[in-house]
């Protein structure tokens, strides 16, 4: 699945038409590691309207291991709170 099938999906499981779980849509996430995957899924995290999805996504973040911790560090140098 590519990044846009992946935003098609997400809003899929937010209006609740989607076909598949918040656990497959996760899963789908994790497989990928590139940098806009792992971008839109950090987007993913100012979101909150679905909270069982919210704290899925969230919950899963690490397993992109290496992949994430640089581009953690890299948002660290980039991003205010």
């Amino acid at each position: 699945m590519n990044l846009k099938e992946l935003k098609l999906e997400y809003n899929y499981l937010l209006n609740g038409t989607s076909k598949i779980t918040i656990t497959d849509f996760v899963n789908l996430l994790i497989e990928h590691s590139d940098a806009s995957v792992i971008e839109f899924q950090y987007s993913l995290l100012k979101n909150f309207d679905n909270k069982d999805l919210f704290y899925a996504i969230r919950g899963e973040f690490y397993r992109h291991k290496k992949d994430v911790k640089i581009f953690l560090l890299n948002k660290i140098k980039t991003e205010r709170i």
